[in-house]
């Protein structure tokens, strides 16, 4: 059985100790009180998630990637990363709530492939994402694939094609 991965390795630069204890402090919480709460942010009790932990409720139940804070040539960073898979909203979201308090006029940019133990058609793909402290563009591989089938088949070049893309 073929395994399918989502991959990607990203880092924070330049963190001084106010941006440092801020990331620590906010994923750690993030990791701690997401698996309580459902996708309409109660908990079991019936008690509500605080308002800042509410865009992380997609129901997937957890942060989603992996973190570690680091210090490389006398500079603390965030790294953020997935070995296997991860969850490309919550790490978007978390950037963006990161510039808008510290860094404003900043922006992240973070790739990311999608791949599979096994060579499986149409089991490859990836994207990247661009966020700012007021937004978050995505770009994914598959979605452009498919405008571009679109596009071609519109223009009435192609009757049959040697190649068809996986349309799920």
């Amino acid at each position: 059985m073929a395994k399918n991965y989502k991959l990607f390795s990203e880092v924070i630069r330049r963190l001084n100790e106010e941006e440092r204890a801020w990331c620590e402090n906010r994923l750690q919480r993030l990791e701690q009180s997401l698996p309580n709460f459902d996708e309409n942010g109660f908990d079991e009790h019936g008690e509500h998630c605080a308002p800042e932990d509410e865009p992380y409720l997609n129901g997937a139940g957890d942060l989603g990637f992996q973190w570690k804070l680091t210090s490389e040539s006398n500079e603390d960073e965030l790294w953020m990363y997935a070995e296997e898979s991860c969850d490309l909203e919550h790490v978007a979201l978390f950037v963006r709530e990161f510039l808008a308090r510290f860094r404003p006029n900043e922006y992240f940019t973070l790739t990311w492939a999608e791949t599979c133990s096994k060579p499986r058609i149409s089991e490859f793909s990836g994207g990247a994402v661009f966020v700012t402290a007021e937004d978050i563009e995505w770009h994914g591989v598959t979605a452009w694939i498919c405008r571009k089938v679109a596009e071609f088949t519109q223009q009435g070049k192609v009757v049959e094609s040697s190649y068809v893309a996986n349309q799920n």
